[in-house]
C-alpha cells in the first residue's frame, strides 16, 4: 500500500497517525488491520517527516492543482494523458519553486559557497525580498538540484509522476 493509499484507509476508518515524544502513534475506534499496520511499518519514516513538517498538509492542494492542469491540458488543449501530466507536474515544479525561494547575499555563490568581488555573480529570482545569486556556471547544476527537491516535495505530495521520475534518477545513478 502507497502512502496516500494508506492516508485514504485511515481517512475511511476514521485513524488518526499522529506523533507522540517522536513516535508513531495511531488513534482508532477499532484495531486497525494487519495491512494498515503494515503501511504505516513501511512508511515510518515519511510519515514522522511529514507530521514534523506540517507543509505535508499541501498535499491536497498540490494534488488538486496537479490533477487540474491536466485535465485543463488533456480535454481542453487536446494532449495525451501522458503528455498532459507531464505539463501539469512541469507547473506544479514551477509554482512549488516560486512558493519557496533561496535567497542568499549577493556577494556569495549559493551554489559553492565561495564569495566572488569581480561582479560573476548574478542574481536568480524576482522576489522583492531577496534573490539567490549564482555564478552563471553554477547555475544549472543548482537549478537541477532545486527541481529534484520539488520532485520530492511534490512526490510526498502524492504527485506520482514526481514519485516516478525520482524512481528513475535513481536506478540511473545506481547503474
Amino acid at each position: 500500500m502507497d502512502i496516500n493509499a494508506l492516508f485514504a484507509a485511515c481517512r475511511e476508518r476514521n485513524i488518526k497517525i499522529y506523533l507522540e515524544n517522536d513516535r508513531l502513534k495511531l488513534s482508532s475506534p477499532t484495531e486497525p488491520s494487519e495491512e494498515i499496520m503494515a503501511a504505516v511499518a513501511a512508511h515510518k519514516v515519511a510519515l514522522k517527516f511529514m507530521l514534523k513538517n506540517p507543509a505535508w498538509k499541501e498535499a491536497p492542494h498540490w494534488r488538486e492543482r496537479f490533477n487540474e492542469r491536466a485535465g485543463i491540458a488533456e480535454f481542453d488543449g487536446g494532449h495525451s494523458r501522458a503528455n498532459a501530466e507531464q505539463l501539469a507536474l512541469e507547473d506544479c515544479i514551477t509554482e512549488w519553486l516560486a512558493r519557496h525561494p533561496v535567497i542568499s547575499p549577493p556577494d556569495t555563490c549559493v551554489h559553492c559557497k565561495r564569495s566572488d568581488r569581480k561582479g560573476d555573480i548574478l542574481p536568480y529570482g524576482v522576489k522583492s525580498e531577496g534573490r539567490a545569486w549564482l555564478h552563471q556556471k553554477c547555475w544549472p547544476d543548482w537549478r537541477s538540484a532545486r527541481d529534484i527537491e520539488a520532485l520530492k516535495a511534490l512526490a510526498l505530495h502524492g504527485i506520482a509522476p514526481a514519485q516516478a521520475i525520482l524512481e528513475k534518477l535513481e536506478q540511473a545513478n545506481a547503474a
